[in-house]
Parts: C-alpha cells; structure tokens; sequence
C-alpha cells in the first residue's frame, strides 16, 4: 500500500503534523512548539511550612470542627471522581476517534520502499514524445509532474463485494456516477455518487451467470439519466437491464435472439453513440471459438453488418475487452482493445465508411502496447485535456498494481504504475474535467483513483 511519506511528485507543503496553523504558537498543542516557560513552576522548590501565619485551635482542623471538615472534605472527595470520571470520558472518546481516523488511513499506507506510486508522466501538450509503448517502471517518468493526495473522510468499511468481480461505471457528469459489480451472492448490485458522497448498495438488479462479464453505458435524454447493464445469462445469453432516473427501477431483457452464444468467462464492452438522430448501441463479447462478435442496436436490436464471423479479430481466450470512442479525425471513430493470441494487447479500429471491412481496420503494426495479463478486465476512456489535446487513457492491473497506459499525439504511449490493488477488477469514466478509476485496493474495499486535469492532481479516496 501507499506510504504518506513516499508519495510521488507531492510537492505542497503542509503546516508541522499535528499543528493548527490557525493559532498562534502560544497556543498550539503540537509537540514541536508546545513547551513549558523557564519561569514556569519548580518542582525543587521546598514546602512551605504547615504553621506559617496559622495556629490550630483544639478539636478544630484549619479552623473549622471536626464534623464540618470531615463534611466538606467528603464534598471535594465527590467533586474529584466526577471530575475525574469526565476526563477518563474525554480521553476515551478522543482515542475512539483517533483510532477511526488510524483506520481510515490504512488504504494509503504501505512500505516506504513500495514502488506503487512512481512520478508519472502528465499527459499535456509540454510532454515530450515516445517513440514507443514503455513498461510502466520509474524509469520511464518523464514530463511535468502529477501531484498524488489522498482523502477519507471517515473510517472506510468493506463492501460485501466479490474479489473477482469485474467492475463497470457509467456517468453523467462528475456528480453523478454509478459503480456496478458482483455481490458475494452473485448478484449485481450498484453504489452512486450524487457528486457529494456514496449511498448504500443497492438491491439486486439482477443475477447473471457466476462466470458472467459486466458493461454498462449511460446516457442523458433530455433530464432523464438512462443506463444499460450487460451481462450473460445461464445459458450464456446476452442480456441487457434498463434503468432510467424517472422510473428508478431496474428490469431485464433477452436480447440473444440472432447472436452466437458467449463463450465461458467471456469479458464484455459496450459503448453508444447517434448517427443523426438515431441512437446506437454496440456490445462485443467472446464466441465461443475466440472470435469476437458484435451486438447491434439501431432502432432495435439487429444483426451485425460483420460479412463472416472471421471479420472481427480473434482473441485469446478469457480476453479482457474494451471500446471507447476515440474521436481523432472524425466523430465515428472508436477502439476496440482486446488481448491477442500472442498476449499483446492490440486494438480493431472503427471509423464510419461505405462498408463494413472499410470501416474495421486493424492497428497500425508498428505500434507496440505491451503485454497484459491473462484474462485481466481491461477499462478506458478519451477525454480532451485543458490544453484542447485529445488523451486516451488505458487501465488495467498487472502484478498486484493499477497500471495506465496513456496517448497523446505529442507525447505518444507512456504508462505507470499507480497504486496497489488486489483484485482484476477495474473500470473508468471520464467527463468535461475529471477522470475515475475504480478499483479494489484492499480486499472488499472499494476505491477510487481521480484526475482533475487542470491542476493535474490525482486523488486517491476511498469509498465508504
């Protein structure tokens, strides 16, 4: 895990730990200005005498009777355990709170020598270029860099989740996310940020086969927030279940009619866009001969315009599996990455043109990405940086870390490794100035790595 002290390309400086820099230094209780003055009490000083200026009378103490003394005494006695009994109180409270604060600082802490933070190279236009695709190692940061906090603002606690589970975020906005995954019953559930903080899970939405991947797209029509959630049934058929912001409910669909069978553990993507007026969707999953297939939506769901089942790449099996418009030249482009036979993660590229084999093409072959995991779930998104530059953002996780592989035209591929995870699962949404990576950084605990691109500053936070 993280350390808070290695945390790379930090550069803010901090009031002392622990010290109020609203307050004058007379009155800060941090250790590093508290003191008692030299002109403060001595403690070699010698007790004065008991009978100085005053002389018992009989059968009296300080002047007072026996019983009244012994009465008063009694009092102070009282007064001293209830006092007593408050501070105890005081402090116990103050250890409970602090030991909250302890544990809610566990997510970002690690051994000081852990590499999972590297100084990453920024994705601006002041980046220089790569000549090629580099593994995400310290050696690679190069650029302006990118300041790395970390937020919690209570005690995170686990979320009743499964470790495998893939993950699937939609967004309106950056004040309005949903975060789809596998309860421990199989089922799926959902958290929402309403822009200020996480609500509860939800009730299950639905429950699809054990095995089963997870997308999800959203979309606003007019007011109303629209998602789409897909997953394999059983009998390894595609589903979709709908939910929009005036219904609030969820209900689900077969939509398998015309399309082969996915594959066992097969991963899923899906994203939307309108041609003119028309909405379209797409969705690609794994055959069960390792080709990838292609749903459609247009006005309905209908047969895919793909000639032979040969027209889209074949994948190695267990292939984790992302599209994400990539509007370079032209509005109707997007990228299909995929996991190929060899291990190497490659993209089918899309561009709208007169026929389907115009329009498909595959990634230009000088271009080297890297290797990635067997079966890793594979997210990302496109975004345009504060300078006006188009970004592409690649996330996946490899040897226990969340890795981002980055583009942009100046600067070409870079990548780093950003934080610590445990589980494969991970997924990422983007709008006008932030992005979102979602993650499990300890096991059953949800998290969040967030860009704000025009201050360049990732946040780490946990979600409660």
């Amino acid at each position: 895990m993280l350390s808070q002290q290695n945390l790379a390309g930090q550069h803010f400086r901090s009031p002392q730990e622990g010290a109020n820099p609203y307050l004058s230094s007379e009155y800060d209780t941090n250790p590093g200005v508290f003191h008692i003055p030299e002109s403060g009490v001595e403690y070699n000083q010698k007790e004065p005498g008991l009978n100085n200026g005053l002389e018992q009378s009989k059968g009296k103490i300080w002047g007072m009777k026996r019983k009244t003394f012994m009465i008063v005494l009694g009092i102070v006695i009282l007064l001293i355990i209830a006092i007593a009994a408050g501070v105890g109180g005081g402090v116990g409270g103050t250890a409970a709170k602090s030991n909250a604060h302890n544990e809610a600082l566990e997510l970002t802490k690690s051994d000081p020598q852990d590499s999972s933070i590297l100084t990453p190279p920024t994705p601006t236009s002041s980046t220089p270029a790569r000549s090629s695709s580099p593994s995400p190692t310290s050696s690679d940061s190069q650029g302006t860099l990118v300041t790395v906090t970390f937020s919690t603002s209570s005690s995170p606690t686990p979320t009743p989740i499964r470790n495998n589970t893939p993950l699937a975020a939609v967004n309106w906005n950056s004040s309005n996310i949903q975060l789809l995954y596998k309860h421990t019953d199989g089922s799926i559930r959902l958290q929402e940020n309403n822009g200020l903080q996480w609500g509860e899970q939800s009730p299950q939405i639905t429950k699809p086969k054990d095995d089963s991947g997870l997308a999800a797209i959203s979309w606003l029509d007019g007011d109303v927030r629209q998602v789409r959630l897909y997953t394999a049934s059983e009998k390894n058929a595609l589903t979709e279940s709908v939910w929009n912001s005036s219904v609030r409910q969820w209900w689900s669909q077969d939509i398998s009619k015309g399309y082969d069978p996915i594959a066992a553990g097969s991963h899923l993507t899906a994203y939307t866009w309108f041609i003119g007026q028309v909405r379209q969707i797409r969705v690609y999953y794994q055959g069960q001969d390792g080709y990838i297939r292609e749903a459609v939506y247009d006005k309905g769901w209908v047969k895919s315009a793909a000639p032979t089942i040969q027209a889209f790449p074949r994948a190695k099996s267990g292939s984790g599996l992302v599209v994400v418009l990539f509007p370079d030249v032209d509005v109707t482009e997007a990228k299909l990455f995929y996991q190929s036979l060899d291990g190497k993660l490659v993209s089918y590229d899309y561009q709208l043109k007169a026929t389907f084999a115009q329009s498909w093409q595959n990634q230009d072959p000088t271009l080297d990405h890297g290797s990635i995991p067997d079966g890793a779930q594979v997210t990302a998104v496109s975004s345009i940086l504060a300078t006006g530059e188009l970004t592409l953002r690649i996330y996946f996780i490899r040897d226990g870390k969340l890795v981002e592989t980055w583009w942009t035209r100046k600067a070409g591929w870079n990548a780093w490794y950003m934080h610590d995870a445990v589980a494969p699962g991970v997924s990422a949404v983007s709008s006008t100035d932030d992005v979102n990576v979602f993650f499990q950084a300890k096991t059953g605990y949800l998290s969040d790595m967030g860009l704000n691109r025009y201050v360049n500053s990732w946040q780490f936070t946990a979600i409660i």
